[in-house]
């Protein structure tokens, strides 16, 4: 359930000063074919699991997606200092529905109270 759609998650991958490429449409797993075709020297992931909070770590049905990269020696792993995913994000986003909701509709309101109070319109002829 990605936040922002793949053309958006490229630009922003794109936009760090330490990324040459971006592959769209790249399989799960990386090959060693995919690494020496595309030249690839560096493979970078972040350290914040994926698992659901609450449930036991499990591992993805598709397996490791770094095997190839851990074993040729090119896997960084690096530390993002918060422990901020997409489901979090999404968490917070319902959590606080309601309240934009309302927000909202307030918001509305009181621009229909104003455009149907202070605005008038002139006839076409």
């Amino acid at each position: 359930f990605p936040i922002m759609n793949l053309h958006e998650r490229a630009l922003s991958v794109l936009q760090c000063r330490y990324v040459d490429e971006a592959i769209i449409g790249a399989p799960w797993a990386l090959t060693e074919d995919m690494i020496k075709s595309m030249h690839i020297s560096v493979v970078v992931t972040g350290n914040v699991p994926y698992t659901v909070e609450g449930e036991p770590e499990r591992k993805h049905e598709l397996g490791d997606p770094y095997e190839v990269a851990r074993e040729a020696g090119i896997l960084k792993e690096i530390t993002s200092g918060s422990d901020l995913t997409a489901r979090k994000i999404l968490s917070r986003v319902f959590d606080n529905r309601a309240r934009y909701l309302k927000r909202y509709l307030r918001k509305h309101k009181s621009e229909a109270e104003y455009y149907s109070k202070n605005k008038t319109y002139m006839e076409e002829a």
